[in-house]
């Protein structure tokens, strides 16, 4: 059964793969208009359950690996942006490392996350540049969740996104990134080109799984 695509809505999509786990059937299908591949929704974990799995993860502890991991995003972004600037790391997680970094290197920077920082006054605000470290594969509404962050941007903002980018070279049926059944939608470099027209972003930066986008002039 055909899914309609949750980036750009589009019901011209394709079975794109197909595994079965336990007594679970995981299918992905692919848009033909962005290019988006993205995991069946009857299949996605409730609230409660997503919500453990985060807590899960184990990235409360400053290792040498995940700072340069994190610092893979904040390097481009502070080569781009002021100190006086005000930023966002949207989906801090239980833990957000991601600010601490910044904040120790003189930047500002406030934090959402919607199970661990569920402030949502900062939601009502503009910011210079917004970080999604590990996010935008979390996402079940892509099409709303990109909306919403560039309507958060200034004029000529930055949105810094860090995921695992599904070249063509990638062979989906052994890719470490789809183990993790939190992770249910993947971005194509034709997906980053969508996204960069649709919502009127050009592409500043785009090295290996980071991609930085800036909000044009409206």
């Amino acid at each position: 059964m055909k899914s309609s695509c949750p980036l750009c809505k589009s019901d011209k999509t394709k079975k794109y793969f197909q595994f079965s786990k336990g007594q679970q059937n995981f299918e992905y299908f692919e848009c033909n208009h962005c290019s988006l591949v993205f995991m069946n929704r009857d299949v996605l974990l409730e609230a409660s359950i997503e919500r453990s799995r985060y807590e899960f993860h184990k990235n409360d502890k400053r290792t040498p690996g995940y700072e340069k991991f994190l610092r893979e995003l904040i390097k481009p972004v502070s080569e781009r942006v002021l100190k006086t600037s005000i930023g966002l790391d949207y989906g801090s997680g239980p833990f957000p490392m991601m600010a601490e970094l910044f904040k120790e290197d003189g930047y500002q920077i406030n934090v959402y996350d919607p199970y661990f920082a569920n402030d949502k006054s900062v939601l009502k605000k503009q910011y210079d540049y917004i970080t999604c470290c590990e996010v935008a594969e979390h996402f079940y509404h892509p099409g709303e969740e990109f909306q919403k962050l560039y309507h958060m941007l200034r004029n000529e903002g930055i949105l810094a996104i860090s995921t695992g980018i599904l070249y063509e070279h990638i062979d989906f049926s052994s890719w470490y990134y789809k183990s993790d059944d939190t992770h249910v939608v993947f971005y194509t470099p034709k997906t980053i080109k969508w996204i960069s027209e649709n919502y009127k972003f050009d592409v500043v930066y785009f090295e290996n799984n980071v991609v930085l986008f800036k909000k044009t002039i409206s």
